[in-house]
């Protein structure tokens, strides 16, 4: 497949992977602070154009890629970045003493 082909079908993951990540943020009670905001849509452009970009990286590096593999490729990077996200010393869902929910930011963004 050509570098534009495997770019677009690691879009197709990126995007399936966006959209359970935003299915899973409408159980945030931040949820409208993030789909009324344009940064956090532009961010999701960007995390689905990085797993195209990491397919097409993968691709040109020799390993040969089909229809399926791009997607799974595409899928895959979003899913690292969210997981690095969760794993980093900040922790995933850490809230104030009071116990009350942290504020939306863009880490709790990407963690979901």
């Amino acid at each position: 497949m050509t570098a534009t082909q495997v770019f677009m079908w690691a879009l197709f993951g990126g995007a399936f992977f966006e959209l359970l990540h935003w299915a899973g943020l409408k159980k945030e009670e931040h949820f409208e602070v993030y789909a009324g905001s344009k940064v956090y849509w532009v961010i999701t452009v960007l995390v689905i154009v990085f797993g195209a970009i990491f397919a097409v990286a993968v691709s040109q590096s020799g390993t040969a890629l089909t229809p399926l593999t791009a997607i799974i490729t595409g899928y895959s990077a979003p899913s690292i970045v969210q997981k690095l996200a969760k794993a980093s010393p900040r922790g995933p869902r850490a809230g104030n003493a009071a116990g009350a929910s942290p504020r939306p930011g863009i880490f709790r963004f990407l963690i979901g």
